[in-house]
């Protein structure tokens, strides 16, 4: 019976050190990366539409390209012009576009920020309106008796 039981238990510590080295090893390796598919390579392709890359980063990386080849002993000047043209034209493309937005746009936002601008970001006005004032001051003017603070 001694002898069952110190079996068992020799068994059992075997079993629990193979199972948690087994386990241990499952967290330590890397998982494999999911495969993505087409559904969402479509998506973020159109996302990529919708929401372009930052404009003026690109004509910045444009720009310290043709200085970097600028700097070498032997420059090409071909690359240095057609990354100053890439990023002339980029330029252009934006002024162009924000010059449009700001005829159709500008004043539609003017408008909703008058509509909003009474409710919304209160706090984050210079000033009150006089109606904002009044009430506020209404608020505040209860008379109040502190004698019994003292």
């Amino acid at each position: 019976m001694i002898n069952l039981l110190t079996l068992n238990i020799i068994f059992l510590t075997f079993l629990i050190i193979f199972s948690s080295k087994s386990i241990a090893a499952d967290r330590i390796l890397p998982l494999k990366k999911p495969t993505v598919d087409q559904e969402t390579k479509i998506i973020t392709a159109k996302k990529k539409e919708i929401y372009p890359q930052k404009k003026p980063k690109i004509i910045k990386e444009k720009i310290s390209k043709s200085r970097k080849i600028l700097k070498k002993n032997d420059p090409n000047i071909n690359k240095v012009m057609n990354y100053l043209n890439e990023a002339n034209d980029i330029y252009l493309n934006e002024k162009e576009w924000r010059a449009v937005a700001e005829k159709k746009l500008l004043p539609q936002l003017v408008v909703f920020d008058n509509s909003i601008k009474d409710t919304i970001g209160l706090r984050l006005q210079e000033r009150l309106t006089k109606e904002q004032a009044k009430f506020v001051a209404s608020c505040r003017s209860i008379h109040r008796d502190i004698s019994l603070n003292f």
